[in-house]
């Protein structure tokens, strides 16, 4: 017999130690640890919005699976509940195979109630579908891709410190469709994530950047990036702007601040508008098939008008 609960405090090394095999991104296990450590003091994670739940068995409490959980609001807000964001789902080496992600997952529908439970799956809706959850219609799993350029600022912009403390931004609320709902990046969880990034830029583990975003001032335009080494491209967490000619001047800083950098290109999650594709015209005929981050939700029986036709895709910093 199992049951499923919050992670004590104490617990919290044990299941990062055991991610690192998962979720080590390139970091020691001493750098993963010291890493969350940092996160932990995050004011993102002190409001209590970041959770981790466990598996145990009853007998003697051993953890066979943990997960973190993301409390992460809607746009427009949906009646009293956030969206679950599952993350990090993870079963220990020695009691895999054995059907203990899905009995986590099935406990957190439970625990969630009324909330909805989201995740972006790395192998296929297969497990998922059998636990209810559906992947969005007509959700566009592609990138576009833009060369990295340096071009002349132009003179309207003004770029984000590197230190900025993006908490203290006003984030323009992204538009939706009647009937329609997407999940909502706050100021202070694109800190906590532009925060980690830091500290990993710190340690030599991706690039150092010059900025880490733009404005234009008096329009509400707005973006926001992060380097992926890996790849070699600047990531755009958050883009907002009222037109094409907006997006486009502010993709053009992030194709100057990527080029800089020695990343070879910029990545646009681009949303239900496709705005950058218009805006940045035929630089963006090239596209890729986004690596893994398949979107999928599960509603409750409770919310029986909120189901995966509703959901319209976010800003990449809600799955960064």
């Amino acid at each position: 017999m199992t049951t499923v609960r919050l992670a004590t405090p104490a617990e919290l090394p044990i299941i990062r130690a055991r991610w690192h095999e998962t979720w080590g991104d390139g970091l020691t296990a001493s750098e993963l640890l010291e890493e969350e450590a940092l996160l932990d003091t995050h004011a993102f994670c002190l409001s209590g919005r970041r959770k981790h739940y466990v598996l145990c068995r009853k007998i003697d409490d051993e953890i066979l699976c943990s997960c973190e959980v993301l409390l992460t609001p809607a746009q427009p807000q949906l009646p009293s509940f956030d969206l679950w964001h599952i993350a990090c789902l993870y079963t220990s080496v020695a009691h895999r195979g054995r059907g203990h992600a899905s009995t986590l997952l099935k406990g957190l529908r439970d625990l969630a109630d009324q909330c909805p439970l989201i995740l972006y799956s790395d192998i296929g809706p297969k497990l998922y579908e059998g636990l209810g959850f559906r992947v969005p219609d007509g959700h566009r799993h592609e990138d576009l891709l833009i060369p990295s350029c340096a071009l002349p600022s132009h003179r309207d912009v003004e770029l984000l410190a590197y230190d900025t403390d993006l908490s203290l931004l006003s984030l323009p609320a992204p538009k939706t469709l009647p009937g329609k709902f997407t999940c909502l990046l706050t100021p202070q969880r694109l800190s906590w994530l532009c925060g980690l990034e830091a500290w990993r830029a710190a340690r030599g583990h991706s690039p150092q950047l010059s900025a880490r975003g733009a404005t234009l001032p008096g329009t509400g335009g707005l973006i926001v990036w992060a380097s992926d080494a890996s790849a070699k491209d600047l990531v755009v967490l958050l883009l907002r702007a009222g037109d094409a000619l907006e997006c486009k001047i502010l993709l053009n800083c992030a194709q100057s601040v990527a080029a800089e950098a020695g990343l070879a290109r910029v990545r646009v999650w681009d949303d239900y508008e496709r705005m950058a594709e218009r805006a940045m015209g035929l630089l963006c005929a090239w596209k890729e098939a986004r690596p893994g981050k398949l979107p999928m939700i599960a509603c409750s029986p409770h919310t029986p008008s909120l189901d995966a036709s509703s959901w319209l895709i976010c800003d990449r910093g809600c799955w960064y």
